[in-house]
């Protein structure tokens, strides 16, 4: 079927975007565009899901491809037929500031039999007249498009920047766990770099308590063996005392042995003087001798008892001074197992504090191993926060252009139809008064028939299609 719009005349003007919801066909393609514009007929979702479609508005179209598009922007339905309802849904939806009573009366002219509904050859014949108001339409709709375009590729951006700052997020809560598990490593590293210094002072000091426990053993020693000495010393001069005191321990004995001879003969001596009498004489000379020999045997006796006492005085005070040193060679011989004790005592927390140090040794070795791979994997993930702090960022510029450009877009298209709002009105209103004189040359050509045959005068006049 050839084209309604084929051979009529058409006027030239920039295009328009059509109104959401609108395909390319005719048919309503919900979803392709996303946007609104002042409460379009349809709500689109809130990210575009695929590519944007094209805008089927050309930008600079030929006439009849203007007509024909701005024909199916009005016809709401599909039907090939623009209704009273769909007309004032568009206009208002593309922001024309036109009066219900306006609207309606534009409706009027373009519907010639008055049937509600206007199809294509009405269309034509309004546009012809109303060439501005249907280059505005047009215009506007294919500005509707670009803005809903516009809104769906900024809808877009922040989908975008929503998934780029969910992954730098993520990214974030990966680095600062990395971060997490590194400091952790390092903090554990250093306590037991800090427990390995422990150890080794520890082991210092063991070796200090070693070093004076042994020292002190030593001095214990040797003041055991300067105790040895002189419990020996004391033992040989009690040995050297002793001697001198048997001695004359013995020559008292010999004494007093011959002190009981000299007595047992003192006795036999008396009982011959008493037997003998004949020879007391003799026998009280030797006794006297006798008794001479026994007084100077009993001072003897005496002089050897001095001496033994004197003798066992200092024997006696050798004891006290031996036993002084037995019991200082015991001390000694006690300080020095306990040095001993203290000395292996301290060897063994020696030997475990060297376990100790070696087992923290092997520990912090085994832990500054596995630091590297935490060192890895932080500055992986830091250099992936890093990208994604930057995907953000230019995702962030990119949104932010998008939405001054469009807020740019906005104004110049409010001050363009400002522009055009009284030029509309001056169309609007030209156009109405020549429908009205219209109107009033009808009217006055209807009257002078009337007259002209009431008169019975033949009418001359041109007929009203022979009229310029």
């Amino acid at each position: 079927m050839a084209s309604p719009f084929v051979g009529q005349t058409v006027f030239a003007a920039p295009s328009i975007g059509s109104l959401p919801g609108h395909s390319s066909a005719g048919t309503r393609d919900i979803g392709t565009v996303s946007g609104t514009v002042s409460g379009a007929l349809t709500k689109p979702p809130r990210r575009a899901t695929t590519a944007l479609a094209p805008n089927r508005f050309p930008e600079h179209p030929s006439g009849e491809t203007k007509l024909r598009l701005v024909f199916e922007e009005l016809d709401m339905n599909d039907n090939n037929i623009v209704e009273p309802e769909g007309f004032r849904r568009v206009l208002k939806a593309l922001n024309f500031r036109l009066s219900a009573a306006t609207v309606s009366d534009l409706y009027e002219r373009m519907d010639l039999n008055k049937n509600g509904a206007v199809n294509n050859s009405e269309y034509l014949n309004w546009a012809q007249h109303y060439p501005v108001l249907v280059d505005a339409i047009y215009t506007r709709s294919r500005e509707a498009v670009e803005q809903a375009r516009k809104e769906a590729a900024i809808e877009g951006l922040r989908g975008s920047l929503e998934d780029v700052t969910r992954k730098e997020r993520l990214s974030n809560q990966q680095y600062q766990a990395c971060l997490g598990e590194l400091r952790a490593q390092e903090r554990a590293i250093e306590v037991l770099v800090q427990e390995h210094e422990a150890r080794k002072d520890g082991e210092k000091d063991f070796g200090k308590m070693l070093f004076d426990a042994e020292k002190e053993a030593e001095y214990a020693k040797t003041e055991r063996n300067a105790r040895e000495k002189d419990v020996q010393a004391a033992r040989e001069t009690e040995r050297k005392a002793q001697k001198p005191l048997t001695d004359a321990r013995r020559e008292v004995s010999v004494t007093e042995r011959q002190i009981s001879v000299y007595e047992s003969e003192i006795s036999k001596s008396r009982e011959k003087e008493r037997q003998l009498e004949q020879m007391l004489a003799e026998a009280k000379k030797e006794t006297q001798r006798y008794i001479d020999a026994l007084g100077d045997t009993n001072e003897e006796v005496a002089r050897l008892r001095d001496r033994e006492r004197e003798m066992s005085e200092s024997f006696q005070q050798i004891q006290m001074e031996s036993k002084k040193a037995q019991d200082l060679l015991r001390d000694a011989e006690v300080e020095v197992g306990r040095r001993l004790e203290l000395v292996n005592e301290s060897l063994q927390k020696q030997r475990q504090a060297r376990e100790l140090t070696a087992n923290a040794d092997a520990r912090l070795e085994e832990e500054r191993r596995k630091l590297p791979p935490f060192k890895q994997r932080e500055g992986h993930q830091k250099q992936l926060y890093d990208a994604a702090i930057r995907a953000m960022e230019d995702a962030d510029k990119e949104l932010r252009n998008a939405e001054q450009e469009l807020a740019e877009y906005l104004s110049r298209r409010g001050s363009v139809e400002e522009d055009e709002h009284p030029l509309l009105e001056h169309e609007i209103r030209l156009r109405e008064q020549r429908y009205n004189l219209d109107d009033r040359d009808d009217t006055h050509w209807d009257e002078v028939t009337q007259f002209i045959a009431y008169d019975g005068r033949s009418d001359t006049r041109l007929l009203k299609s022979q009229r310029v």
